[in-house]
């Protein structure tokens, strides 16, 4: 555990009270008895069971240990090289062939599959490698790529969005 020394009083961006402890933060929970109150970590919610109790502030028992661990903000500075977008291990850019498909990246930096004239975001990949891509226009439509290393293997081209789909002949 840190040491108590690294103690001190903030207020959250909302205006509570926070007691943070060797870099840690926590909220002040319940009603207090007395001048007695009880602090759980900010991640409770997420799983971590660390707490402290105060009296008159000053804290008198702290239980369990973190089960997370706190990341100092890095401010972006000129001598700071900007963050890598992770690319899926795809290979960007893929070269486009004409009525087929290519990896390019979204406007945003994100992985990004097109298809003719129609463009799918990246939706999740499979433990076996099999990648789900959506239609990027409308995320409630149904139009859908999967693709396995390099290749197309499955296509809904029925767009519910409104734009009329391309037909995609096989590249392998």
């Amino acid at each position: 555990m840190r040491s108590l020394k690294e103690l001190h009083w903030s207020v959250s961006r909302f205006g509570n009270p926070v007691l943070v402890v060797g870099g840690y933060r926590f909220r002040r929970s319940g009603k207090p008895v007395g001048a007695r109150y009880k602090w759980l970590c900010i991640k409770s919610d997420g799983g971590c069971k660390c707490y402290a109790i105060t009296l008159h502030n000053r804290i008198i028992a702290m239980g369990h240990a973190h089960e997370h661990h706190f990341k100092k903000r890095i401010r972006q500075s000129a001598g700071n090289p900007p963050e890598v977008t992770p690319t899926l291990g795809l290979p960007f850019p893929f070269p486009c062939f004409p009525g087929q498909f290519r990896y390019c990246l979204s406007k945003r930096g994100k992985p990004a599959i097109e298809v003719g004239a129609h463009r799918f975001c990246f939706n999740g990949r499979a433990a076996s490698g099999k990648v789900w891509w959506r239609c990027s226009r409308n995320p409630r439509c149904r139009a859908a790529v999967h693709t396995f290393g390099l290749r197309v293997v499955q296509m809904n081209s029925a767009h519910t969005c409104g734009v009329r789909a391309t037909p995609l002949r096989p590249m392998f």
